[in-house]
C-alpha cells in the first residue's frame, strides 16, 4: 500500500503547470490570510490599511 506522501507526490507530477500555480496561489492567500488575522489580533486598534502594510513588510512585499 502506498504511503500518503507518495501518493501526494504522484498527484502533483500529475498537474499541470497551471495546477500547481493555483495551488501555490491559494498556499500563499491562505498564508497571507492568517498572518493578516494574527497582525489584527495583537493590534485590534489598528486600521485595516496599517494592517495590511504590516503584512506586506512580513511577506516582503515591495510598496514602492
Amino acid at each position: 500500500m502506498p504511503a500518503a506522501h507518495d501518493l501526494e507526490l504522484a498527484r502533483l507530477r500529475d498537474m499541470t503547470p497551471a495546477e500547481k500555480f493555483a495551488a501555490a496561489h491559494s498556499l500563499w492567500q491562505t498564508a497571507w490570510d492568517l498572518k493578516a488575522a494574527g497582525v489584527r489580533w495583537l493590534h485590534p486598534d489598528w486600521t485595516e490599511p496599517q494592517v495590511l502594510a504590516e503584512v506586506r513588510a512580513i511577506f516582503g512585499v515591495w510598496t514602492g
